[in-house]
């Protein structure tokens, strides 16, 4: 699930966004996970934006479609070289 930027009940900042995007990261590249994002910013609007998302972290685009895109984490090289 996409970490909450704002409680939705008290619309105050989520203080553990950092981390949960952080975190959220780390597993889309150690499980080479996907990230389904919804075109609804207008009903979900205590979520980050897909900008913002795009720029928290390296994706990259595996589909677009009329509601939506499927992202993937971008695959450092340099950090996956073998010894």
């Amino acid at each position: 699930m996409i970490p909450n930027k704002l409680n939705p009940y008290t619309r105050l900042p989520n203080e553990m966004y950092p981390t949960e995007i952080a975190t959220m990261k780390k597993q889309l590249q150690d499980r080479n996970g996907v990230l389904i994002y919804f075109f609804a910013e207008e009903r979900l609007w205590y979520l980050p934006s897909q900008n913002e998302l795009e720029n928290k972290m390296p994706l990259q685009i595996v589909k677009t479609a009329t509601d939506g895109m499927i992202y993937r984490a971008k695959i450092s090289y340099a950090n996956n070289r073998r010894p």
